[in-house]
């Protein structure tokens, strides 16, 4: 099946063509008037289209699409704040002393770079959010671990591999929503589209596309010119 541009590119080559003939076929009519004592005193005849206007039916046969080429998977900013919130909830608690608190959202920011930069690339969604979440339980749990005593009295009391199980998980549900998925653009220049007026007729006419076109007709013509050298030169310019 020809796409669309190849499709349209023959049109408008058929009708450049045909135009081409129409010329071909002035040329001899001039050549008839000059030879004939009655004609050549008349003016030659010369059909020129100032537009041409096609109306085309078609159908989308298969189109393919292509990802867009600026593609942000997450919000880093709300990103950040979410999962940090999520840390904090688990833990069953309001607010962290300030050194630990800025080490986990220092964690949190690093790990997020870390998934972006995978997402961006194209990696497996679920594989790399699984891997940004246990980067950052095992981080919070370890931090947690060295807390002091006043911090960790505020802290849940789970063991080390519970905490970090249940981090892990919640991190992943939590944010999986977050992630964009790519924009995908269809191809429309390279669509496969049905010509066929035979397979056409068994369309319904409610899936049918009709393409319209104006042509407009501009020539060209060579021009011959002496160069500062003295040369002649011949050049093609519009007319």
């Amino acid at each position: 099946m020809p796409t669309i541009k190849e499709y349209l590119g023959a049109l408008i080559t058929s009708v450049n063509q045909g135009r081409v003939l129409a010329d071909v076929e002035s040329a001899n009519i001039a050549q008839m008037y000059a030879q004939d004592p009655l004609l050549k005193h008349f003016p030659v005849p010369r059909f020129r289209a100032s537009e041409v206007e096609l109306s085309i039916p078609v159908a989308i046969e298969k189109v393919a699409g292509q990802p867009a080429k600026e593609y942000q998977p997450i919000d880093v900013k709300g990103f950040n704040t979410k999962a940090y919130q999520v840390v904090k909830d688990t833990l069953k608690v309001g607010s962290f002393e300030r050194k630990l608190s800025q080490s986990i959202q220092q964690l949190v920011s690093v790990q997020t770079s870390e998934l972006e930069k995978s997402l961006s690339a194209g990696e497996d969604v679920s594989k790399s959010l699984q891997g940004f979440a246990g980067h950052v339980a095992n981080g919070v749990v370890k931090r947690q671990s060295n807390a002091s005593n006043a911090e960790r009295k505020t802290l849940d009391t789970s063991s080390d591999q519970d905490l970090r199980s249940l981090l892990t998980q919640r991190l992943y549900e939590e944010l999986k929503p977050e992630i964009r998925q790519p924009a995908v653009t269809a191809d429309i220049e390279n669509a496969s589209i049905i010509v066929e007026a035979a397979r056409l007729r068994e369309i319904n006419s409610n899936y049918l596309i009709h393409i319209r076109m104006k042509l407009s007709e501009e020539g060209m013509e060579w021009s011959t010119m002496t160069d500062e050298d003295g040369e002649v030169v011949r050049k093609l310019l519009p007319e």
